[in-house]
């Protein structure tokens, strides 16, 4: 795997958070020390700014996704240090209107930059 942004952001949706040990590790051993996360998709929307808070937010998502609801990647642009990627969720075999993800990574090819925006309805 490269350090590219579309093979990591590739990574981050179709292995890491499916990963049956420490995915949000895995997820988070992909994100910079100075990460911001901006989640546009809820009512307040949910800021993450560093690591540590980054890393909360991920393990919050996670522990509060009901056991069979699933982020699918459908799209992804191709991109070297920054992409975009499209996807839906998942859930009791329904699928939701597709959200979409902007990712920038920094010098060392972390991720140090999402916004995630998703059409509620």
């Amino acid at each position: 795997r490269t350090r590219r942004a579309c093979d990591v952001v590739r990574y981050l949706w179709e292995e890491a958070q499916y990963a049956e040990v420490d995915p949000v590790d895995k997820i988070m051993a992909e994100y910079s020390a100075d990460a911001v996360y901006e989640d546009l998709t809820y009512v307040d929307e949910a800021f993450a700014n560093g690591w540590d808070e980054v890393r909360r937010y991920q393990q919050e998502t996670k522990d509060n996704a009901p056991e069979n609801l699933r982020f699918v990647l459908d799209e992804l642009s191709d991109g070297d240090t920054a992409c975009t990627a499209l996807w839906h969720v998942e859930f009791n075999g329904q699928k939701s209107p597709r959200g979409v993800s902007f990712y920038k990574l920094d010098g060392d090819g972390k991720v140090a930059y999402v916004r995630a925006s998703y059409n509620i309805g």
